[in-house]
């Protein structure tokens, strides 16, 4: 789980943020995929603070936004928004 300030709890005070919050910031890039149905880019539904990419075993899964299949993912399939390459 990630740490990050996301309220003040007096004085320097954190706490650490929940799966939920840490998805739901607008500061912390998407994990993204092709489709392999359209082509499109489409997000996996992490972030890039969700999860160590280089430890990930396994294939992971995700309803797709533009086809509405579900999709596996490897850390070899995906890439951090913004980058313009994908993780080896």
């Amino acid at each position: 789980m990630a740490l990050m300030s996301i309220r003040s709890e007096g004085v320097g005070a954190a706490r650490k943020a929940t799966k939920a919050e840490v998805r739901a910031s607008p500061c912390m890039p998407r994990i993204v995929t092709t489709c392999p149905t359209t082509g499109q880019t489409v997000p996996t539904g992490y972030r890039s603070a969700d999860l160590d990419l280089e430890e990930l075993v396994g294939p992971m899964s995700f309803r797709c936004t533009a086809c509405e299949k579900v999709h596996a993912w490897t850390a070899m399939d995906v890439s951090i928004e913004g980058t313009p390459s994908f993780v080896a």
